[in-house]
């Protein structure tokens, strides 16, 4: 975590395309936290969550920048956190940015 301009997303970039260069094949999904919000309310819109939670806990490597914004989003935090633990278990990889904590 750190303050804004700091170079974090930077770094997330940078960690991502490392990644990347390791392993071609890697699926590395960087995105904006606000992003996954817009993703989840879509998917309950379209009644396609499955199809939302099969996409996100597939990936080799999920980077989510300023993971602030799940801040009073309570849905979106518990999505997330099945998100998060369902990544953790398979061995994949979770990389966030914040700037707060």
């Amino acid at each position: 975590y750190g303050g804004t301009g700091l170079g974090k997303t930077h770094l997330l970039h940078a960690v991502g395309n490392g990644l990347m260069a390791k392993n071609k094949d890697a699926k590395v999904v960087y995105m904006h936290s606000e992003r996954f919000v817009q993703d989840m309310v879509k998917a309950l819109q379209n009644n396609a969550i499955e199809e939302f939670k099969r996409y996100y806990r597939s990936v080799d490597a999920l980077l989510i920048d300023d993971i602030q914004f799940f801040a009073k989003k309570d849905r979106s935090q518990e999505e997330f956190f099945h998100t998060f633990n369902a990544l953790l278990e398979g061995n994949q990889q979770i990389i966030l940015t914040s700037d707060r904590y």
